[in-house]
């Protein structure tokens, strides 16, 4: 059964058009309570949004980090390969002097 209450609105409009001073209208208990159950479930509902926010803050927080170290680990590896590729230039350099040397023994 539903109750109704009244409600005293002074020198406002509302949208149903103008209401006078001092009209008296009636609300229902049930209209009072969907109400406030919509805002209870848009409170849960930003709840969740601010915390699918944090974690999402967070995960991208720990992806930045994860870059940022794949990023240092290739450029080492970059000055690594540079190393190995100049150490190897200079190997193939004293074995083709080496083989010239085993050459002019031979002869």
């Amino acid at each position: 059964m539903d109750q109704t209450v009244p409600a005293t609105v002074d020198d406002t409009t509302t949208d149903a058009g103008a209401v006078g001073a001092g009209t008296v209208e009636t609300v229902s208990l049930t209209a009072i309570e969907r109400l406030a159950d919509k805002v209870s479930a848009l409170v849960e509902l930003l709840d969740a949004t601010r915390r699918e926010l944090a974690e999402a803050r967070q995960e991208n927080a720990q992806l930045k980090q994860d870059l940022d170290n794949q990023g240092a680990t290739a450029q080492h590896d970059r000055e690594e390969l540079q190393t190995l590729r100049a150490e190897r230039a200079q190997l193939q350099t004293r074995v083709a002097a080496m083989l010239d040397q085993l050459e002019a023994i031979e002869l």
